[in-house]
C-alpha cells in the first residue's frame, strides 16, 4: 500500500448473493457453508441491503475486515414527509471467517421500544474489497 498511503484504487469482487432476495433475514453469520471465502486476502466487504421485502431500495454499508459497525435507515412518512422512526442492524461484524449479522430491530420516532422485525435491512450481496 505504498508506503502506508492509500492509492485510492480498490477492487470488489462479488462473494455471496442471496438466493431469495424478498425473505427475511433473520440474525446469522454468513461463512464458508455460504459460499464466503477466506476473508484475510480482504480489507472490508461491502453490504447491499434492500430496504424491506416489498421495497426494493437499497444502500451499502461498509465493515472493515476484523470490525464491527451497525446498518441504520431512517423513514419518513409518505404523507408528510417527516421522520419517522429508524430500522437498524446494531451488529454487523467482520472476520476471516464470516460475516455476522444481528437481528433488524425498527423504532418509531416517538417511541423508546425497539420492536424485531427482520423483514427490513436485508443484506442480498456481500463484495470483498481489496485496496491496491
Amino acid at each position: 500500500v505504498n508506503g502506508g498511503l492509500l492509492t485510492g484504487v480498490e477492487t470488489r469482487t462479488l462473494l455471496w448473493t442471496k438466493a431469495s432476495p424478498t425473505s427475511d433475514f433473520a440474525a446469522q453469520t454468513l461463512d464458508s457453508s455460504d459460499g464466503i471465502p477466506d476473508l484475510s486476502e480482504y480489507d472490508a466487504v461491502e453490504i447491499v441491503c434492500r430496504y424491506s421485502r416489498t421495497d426494493d431500495t437499497r444502500i451499502r454499508y461498509i465493515c472493515d475486515v476484523g470490525g464491527s459497525s451497525s446498518m441504520y435507515w431512517f423513514y419518513y412518512t409518505g404523507t408528510d414527509g417527516k421522520y419517522t422512526g429508524v430500522r437498524s442492524r446494531n451488529g454487523v461484524s467482520a472476520s476471516t471467517t464470516g460475516v455476522t449479522f444481528d437481528t433488524c430491530s425498527g423504532k418509531p420516532g416517538n417511541s423508546t421500544t425497539n420492536t424485531t422485525n427482520n423483514v427490513y435491512i436485508i443484506p442480498i450481496e456481500i463484495y470483498g474489497i481489496k485496496e491496491v
